[in-house]
């Protein structure tokens, strides 16, 4: 089942995982390098279908074999990478942390972590993801994905076409170009589909491609250069511009795959990029990608996590530790493993359902015991019981309509009450749960929540260009939106309370419709009269219009700061992270806009959670040593039970003013 070596596709590999690492070390300096994967998906492509191709010819094509050489070569180091993460993070991530990495290991021993990290991120580049160690399985499982389907594709063309009567270039190439329209059929699930199987199915037929090429296409040396200096040109153009990861996989994806495609083609007949590409340093990098592709990243999470990865000195030192972690497993591990043959039902249980059980069983663990917070010390056990004293279980449900049962999940308050109350908004509003649970319950009101994340909960206008949704509108914030409008007006609730990021939606976003103007002053107009929409809506229904201004926002740092302690086994109940002089935020056009409203409505009633948050303009971040906020702009449910039992001290209950409308 082998074929020839060649040195230059080592070399290429070399350029795939540079290209990755440096731009997940500083995607500054290479501002597109994830497009290595793509590299590695057409190299893949291109070698396992020429093994199989092969051995089909030959007459001696096994199944079990195949599934056993990949299995050996593969799992062995991806096994021990998996454990190392389990261990490290082990010490340093927090309970709720240590319960994402261990989820995430149960999908990654399944081989299917691509599709957790789809639902788990917000994106590949975001945030969020910056932290998770498995993050780069999600290529690993889509390569499995890709084993599972190419060797009975190809053995079924193979059957029906063994007498050759047509070359069977002609339909792998139909197939590519049919896989490549998967890629806009899935586009409206941006940014998901860059972790789905089947908008990268195209990429690794393009190396299929290159495979069943026919053998008698032969090229001239002038043009085998010119084409392979084009095609690394082309992949060096695009690592190199910016924005390219907006709506990837897309049009720049088929570019990549196309040079990849064309270096490896070229390079059959021999060219100026092969004899770069095969210099012996070059090619000891290749034999070294999978190793440094499993290593690198791990690393460079937990490092970020435990905020060790701020200095030039730092990075140095964690490219050096990827660099020799992968030259030892690299000699103790891949190259010793790759040569075990154990039967297949062996290697199988050994390598795949063993690791699945353990994951399972672990992952069920962690989650009985909250992310085994002892592991951090009492200190920080004591800062999670009071964090979870206050736990809304259901409260994430209540987003996007996820609730399985949101009329038995999305209540608080005084459940079951005659007086109801509509709480909605963007995650704001979510995350004001306790705040509105003290109020609900003691002016003995039935509080229904719902949310939209990133959403302006406003009737007749549209968000455009926002978040994710480059150059489109967000459509399920339009569309939820209306149906909470339909629930108003269906419904004779007490009073409608909104809670929003409010100045986050002062901006040129938001349109009424495609083709609007986009300024910020335009949007601001569209804004106010969408609120008064709101309220008119809402007080024709007799019901009592509430809006929730925004806490104030976290201070750069503190969060990093606080938890440091935490991670580091640091006493931080007397923490230093607090800023002594912080202040709040000032007046903005919102709060102008407010006042205006309150003038015109005077049924609205205004809440201000900073009223109890900050005195003279100096802001809490921590309540007797325990944070105000859960990330940067959401407080903790402690944090906002303790915010309202102090409102309702201070100032009563709005909730049982009585308006004139």
């Amino acid at each position: 089942m082998n074929v020839k070596y060649r040195a230059d596709i080592d070399g290429l590999r070399a350029v795939a995982v540079i290209l990755v690492i440096f731009f997940h070390f500083d995607n500054r300096l290479i501002p597109s390098g994830f497009i290595g994967v793509d590299i590695f998906f057409v190299i893949s492509g291109f070698l396992i279908s020429s093994i199989i191709k092969n051995a089909l010819s030959q007459g001696n094509f096994s199944f079990r074999d195949f599934y056993i050489r990949r299995l050996w070569r593969l799992q062995p180091l991806y096994l021990f990478v998996l454990l190392s993460v389990l261990v490290i993070s082990g010490f340093f991530y927090l309970p709720s942390d240590y319960l994402d990495i261990t989820n995430s290991e149960k999908y990654a021993s399944a081989l299917v972590s691509n599709k957790y990290f789809a639902r788990a991120t917000t994106s590949y580049a975001a945030q969020d993801a910056l932290f998770l160690p498995l993050l780069h399985t999600w290529s690993l499982a889509i390569e499995w994905q890709w084993y599972l389907f190419l060797p009975f594709a190809l053995y079924f063309l193979h059957k029906i076409n063994y007498k050759e009567k047509i070359n069977n270039f002609y339909p792998v190439v139909f197939i590519t170009i049919i896989s490549f329209s998967l890629v806009f059929f899935y586009q409206k699930d941006q940014p998901k589909n860059y972790y789905f199987f089947s908008t990268r199915i195209f990429e690794f037929m393009l190396g299929v491609c290159v495979a069943y090429l026919p053998t008698k296409v032969k090229l001239h040396q002038s043009v085998s250069d010119a084409i392979s200096l084009i095609a690394l040109g082309v992949i060096f153009w695009i690592t190199f511009q910016k924005e390219v990861i907006a709506g990837y996989p897309n049009f720049n994806t088929l570019y990549v795959c196309l040079g990849a495609a064309l270096i490896i083609y070229t390079g059959q007949h021999g060219n100026i990029i092969k004899k770069i590409l095969s210099l012996k340093p070059i090619v000891i990098v290749g034999l070294l990608s999978y190793s440094l592709y499993l290593w690198h990243w791990p690393l460079l999470a937990i490092a970020r996590y435990i905020g060790v990865f701020n200095t030039e000195i730092q990075k140095g030192l964690l490219l050096a530790l990827t660099l020799l972690l992968s030259i030892f497993s690299y000699l103790l591990i891949e190259k010793p493993f790759r040569r075990k043959r154990l039967e297949f039902k062996y290697s199988f249980a050994f390598l795949l359902i063993v690791p699945i059980l353990l994951a399972l069983g672990l992952n069920a663990l962690n989650e009985k015991y909250q992310g085994f917070g002892v592991r951090l010390g009492q200190n920080y056990v004591n800062l999670e019981a009071k964090l979870n004293q206050f736990d809304y279980q259901n409260r994430d449900k209540c987003m996007n309509f996820e609730a399985s049962d949101p009329d038995k999940m999305c209540h608080i308050g005084d459940i079951g009450s005659q007086k109801k109350a509509f709480l909605l908004g963007d995650s704001h509003a979510n995350h004001y749960w306790g705040f509105m649970d003290i109020l609900g319950k003691d002016a003995k009101i039935d509080v229904y929540a719902q949310a939209t994340s990133s959403c302006i909960t406003l009737p007749n206008i549209y968000l455009y260009d926002w978040s994710n949704h480059k150059n489109t509108v967000y459509q399920r914030c339009y569309d939820q939106t209306a149906k909470y409008y339909q629930l108003i007006k269906n419904n004779h609730f007490d009073y409608v309370i909104f809670g929003q990021v409010w100045n986050n939606y002062a901006s040129n976003h938001v349109i009424n419709k495609i083709g609007d103007v986009r300024t910020v002053e335009e949007s601001r107009k569209r804004v106010e009269k969408a609120m008064r929409e709101a309220l008119d809506i809402i007080i024709t229904t007799g019901a009592k219009p509430v809006f929730i201004k925004t806490v104030n926002s976290m201070p750069s740092g503190f969060m990093t700061c606080f938890y440091e302690n935490a991670k580091l086994r640091k006493d931080f109940a007397d923490n230093n992270c607090n800023p002594k002089n912080y202040k709040g935020e000032g007046n903005t056009w919102m709060d102008q806009l407010f006042v205006k409203l309150k003038k015109d409505y005077p049924a609205l009633i205004i809440i201000d959670p900073k009223d109890v948050q900050c005195d003279k303009n100096v802001c809490l971040t921590d309540i007797e040593g325990v944070p105000v906020y859960r990330d940067v702009g959401h407080i903790t449910d402690y944090a906002s039970t303790l915010f309202g039992m102090m409102y309702l001290e201070r100032f009563g209950n709005p909730l049982e003013v009585k308006n004139t409308q």
